[in-house]
């Protein structure tokens, strides 16, 4: 997991960036991130930390790359009803999982508005708020509910 959302992303957005920069073209980045990044999930440890990397990353190149053209962003949904969802071992299953469909068309037109930042449906909003707003021990606990704990 750490190869894949922290070295391998990291290794081709720096990439992607160097050749969009150098072609001096309008183009618009936006990296899937998750909820699980913008708190701590206890037993999604290692996989939240990950997605906060990705977060974090993109707002300070959201910064740095100001009228260079490259615009970056991060797409924070919440859980999304894949085939990942279905091998994972969630309590209640599919319920408060977004249509794959819809939150695709959320990306899209984040990515056409060039967002620094967007986080799909109103759930979804509501629990970034709530997250922030509420203490932290308190959403980590309210985090783990729908994780089944190890036997």
């Amino acid at each position: 997991m750490i190869e894949t959302n922290i070295l391998g992303f990291t290794d081709l957005l720096v990439r992607l960036v160097e050749i969009f920069k150098r072609q001096q073209s309008e183009v618009s980045i936006i990296a899937v991130s998750s909820l699980a990044g913008e708190t701590s999930v206890p037993f999604q440890a290692v996989y939240g930390a990950s997605k906060a990397y990705v977060s974090n990353l993109m707002r300070a190149l959201s910064v740095e790359l100001a009228g260079t053209g490259v615009s970056v962003g991060s797409f924070v949904p919440g859980g999304i009803d894949t085939d990942m969802a279905a091998l994972s071992d969630l309590k209640w299953g599919k319920l408060g999982l977004m249509d794959v469909d819809r939150c695709a068309a959320h990306v899209v037109h984040a990515l056409v508005h060039r967002r620094s930042f967007a986080v799909p449906g109103m759930g979804n909003r509501l629990t970034y708020l709530a997250s922030r707003a509420l203490p932290r021990s308190l959403v980590s606990r309210l985090a783990a509910l729908p994780y089944r704990r190890p036997q």
